[in-house]
């Protein structure tokens, strides 16, 4: 079974330098206009980061989010209501109003445009592994990572109430969802396999459908949403299927309790540029959590390299090692300093 891949989009201007503590130099051609913040930190002077956060039409509700900050806080979601996100959204925030998005781009344009205070996104899955169009878009806009979810998820199978499992010729869901069920999926003979934008927007389209021949890969909730009978429950090809979000909002303000940074860069070709980049983490205790390339568009086998490490960004070490890092790179930049999401990631 080959499963559709996401579109991938990258910038092709530069982008700006940032470090804590360190003035990193930015040896791109072209980059936006930046600013010097009292902490140190160089960022863009965007309509993102100055505005106003003006509620939309939909009721709002008061909450403390991981900040401590008490405010009124509504977080965009991809898909429909029951969806995987939308569980996340209320970890992150259990009191928070959510607004469903119909794409993880609009979901960077409601809290753009304000509609939304934060958005959450599905990064990378413990199966399926990263969610590279989501990468991408981090590096598009200018709203950074204040938060980070990991959700425990378990997939069902769900068709209308009454269907026999030997009557479902056709499976719809997203294709993270469908990645993660690979095996299971490949042992129903003669049932195609069709990805759709969403795990709940799946349920929703078997409902909608009326179809007895029908089922969706998403999670209990979205049977409970869209009052479908579960068929068969956790057919995800491993138990310790974990998804990993990430809390985008329009203010970088400090995390109190960040313990972990997201960065962003691009390396001069040159060899042992990367061994050279990184040496400044390894050398301070700093440990790499994930290290991905992704291809520069337009600029054919040359490379950005994300990487997470355990250490908050406003620390002395952090502020040094990115300095480290900006000798041997074209242009780096830092996406959220956050608190980790490990080990809180049961229902």
């Amino acid at each position: 079974m080959r499963l559709p891949n996401f579109p991938r989009t990258v910038p092709g201007t530069a982008v700006h330098v940032t470090a804590i503590g360190d003035v990193v130099r930015n040896r791109a051609s072209r980059g936006p206009p930046v600013k010097r913040e009292r902490d140190g930190t160089e960022s863009h002077i965007t309509a993102a980061r100055t505005n106003t956060v003006t509620p939309g039409n939909s009721p709002v509700s008061q909450c403390e989010v991981p900040s401590g900050i008490v405010t009124t806080v509504r977080i965009a979601f991809q898909g429909e209501s029951g969806a995987y996100s939308e569980a996340a959204a209320l970890r992150f925030a259990p009191k928070a109003d959510v607004l469903p998005c119909r794409s993880f781009e609009d979901v960077f344009t409601a809290v753009t445009e304000g509609r939304a205070t934060h958005g959450i996104l599905p990064m990378e899955n413990s199966i399926g592994g990263s969610i590279h169009r989501n990468y991408d878009l981090l590096v598009e806009h200018e709203l950074p990572i204040v938060g980070e979810v990991e959700l425990r998820v378990d997939h069902c199978l769900l068709a209308l109430p009454g269907t026999p499992m030997e009557a479902v010729k056709v499976v719809y869901s997203h294709p993270q969802a469908l990645a993660q069920c690979e095996d299971f999926l490949q042992r129903l003979a003669g049932v195609d396999i069709v990805a759709v934008y969403d795990t709940a927007g799946a349920a929703k389209m078997v409902r909608e459908s009326g179809r007895d021949d029908a089922a969706a890969v998403a999670s209990k909730r979205a049977a409970e949403v869209f009052n479908l009978e579960v068929l068969r429950e956790s057919v995800q090809d491993f138990e310790g299927n974990i998804t990993r979000f990430f809390v985008i909002a329009r203010s970088g303000r400090d995390v109190p309790e960040a313990n972990k940074t997201s960065i962003v860069f691009a390396l001069q070709s040159k060899p042992g540029t990367l061994f050279r980049a990184l040496a400044g983490f390894a050398l301070r205790d700093i440990n790499l959590t994930k290290l991905e390339s992704r291809p520069l568009r337009g600029r054919p086998w040359e490379y950005m390299f994300y990487v997470d490490v355990d250490v908050a960004r406003d620390s002395l070490a952090c502020g040094r090692a990115l300095a480290d890092l900006g000798e041997f790179t074209q242009w780096v930049r830092t996406l959220g300093s956050y608190k980790s999401g490990k080990g809180r990631e049961d229902v």
